[in-house]
């Protein structure tokens, strides 16, 4: 059964797939595989098997996961990050292959860091270190107990990771404003030298800045990153930032601030 017969049974599946027992759907699973290496080695006439493999693994997954709980792995970054809420994160619990439930766990949460890293270089940089840590524990895995231990390892990193997202909403910041926030406050020394309220001042002020002085290309300018460093160390001097601080922190905001031009 391929081409034409396959892509009925998939458009099928689609629509009926809250009625099919769990054996139909890892052998419907398995023809859509079958299917694509077909259509792929029609096309290139050089499957690429690691791509096919991947492919295969991740539909057998699908059908080993309830349906709701399938959306996360067909779903964007951060639709597949909101879904995992308390009911999906039950179910991914009471799936016997704790495996997968783990794998679904770490893929939603590695796109989700791609997200950030767009975003907040802080923020992806502390949580992309710890993610590599857990994916090493993961892969370094002796028994079913390892895979448990991570799985719940996950949804710790998970829950922090929203916190970390959420927190500018809660200080009233923009996401621009939090990312400015937590380059500065990346500085143990600098919370104790600065009040927050005087750090949240400082990185509004920054952001009003740095978007009153952008200009076309200008993070790929150094003319013009000359002139944004002026701005910046203005900005830092006028709410009294501690001098022997601010060498650093004007480069860390400077490229806090080319990494939002480059991805606007």
């Amino acid at each position: 059964m391929t081409g034409t017969p396959t892509k009925k049974l998939k458009d099928v599946y689609k629509i009926c797939t809250g009625l099919l027992t769990k054996e139909i759907k890892e052998e419907i699973a398995y023809f859509i595989a079958v299917r694509s290496f077909i259509m792929k080695s029609s096309k290139t006439g050089t499957p690429d098997l690691k791509e096919v493999n991947e492919r295969i693994s991740k539909l057998f997954e699908n059908a080993i996961l309830e349906d709701g709980v399938m959306v996360l792995t067909e779903a964007t970054t951060n639709e597949s990050f909101d879904l995992l809420n308390e009911e999906n994160i039950s179910k991914l619990r009471a799936i016997p292959q704790k495996n997968i439930a783990t794998t679904v766990l770490m893929r939603v949460m590695k796109e989700k860091l791609k997200d950030v890293k767009k975003k907040n270089m802080t923020v992806s940089r502390s949580f992309s270190e710890r993610f590599e840590k857990i994916i090493e524990k993961y892969h370094n895995r002796n028994d079913h107990l390892d895979v448990y231990e991570v799985f719940e390892e996950l949804l710790k990193f998970k829950e922090e990771l929203e916190e970390a997202i959420n927190e500018g909403t809660q200080l009233g910041l923009s996401y621009e404003e939090k990312a400015f926030f937590d380059v500065l406050g990346s500085d143990p020394d600098i919370k104790s030298l600065l009040q927050d309220e005087t750090l949240l001042n400082i990185a509004k002020d920054l952001a009003k800045t740095v978007k009153e002085h952008r200009s076309h290309d200008w993070d790929k300018k150094e003319s013009a990153q000359a002139r944004m460093r002026l701005y910046i160390k203005k900005v830092l001097r006028k709410w009294d930032y501690p001098p022997n601080k601010e060498p650093k922190a004007v480069e860390d905001v400077l490229e806090q601030a080319k990494l939002q031009a480059a991805n606007m």
